[in-house]
């Protein structure tokens, strides 16, 4: 069962995960490996993933296609 968050909370989940989206379309895009982009890279992901799974993120109306196109191009760029 998911925890009750107050709407300033999960706000603050959506800004954080915005933010790895951005991080994520700046390294992807930058087309540049190395063991610590690709860790970054894999941790940012999977931080989105794991967001995503949340219900109180899934159930909120929010657009979520950018999370989503940033796993999708994250998984390519490192090779999954």
């Amino acid at each position: 069962m998911d925890e009750t968050y107050t709407a300033e909370e999960i706000n603050a989940m959506f800004s954080a995960m915005g933010d790895s989206v951005t991080l994520l379309n700046e390294l992807v895009t930058g087309g540049t490996h190395s063991d610590d982009i690709d860790d970054t890279v894999d941790r940012n992901y999977r931080h989105l993933e794991i967001m995503l799974a949340k219900d109180h993120i899934s159930d909120d109306d929010r657009d979520k296609t950018s999370y989503t196109d940033a796993i999708a191009s994250s998984k390519t760029f490192l090779g999954l």
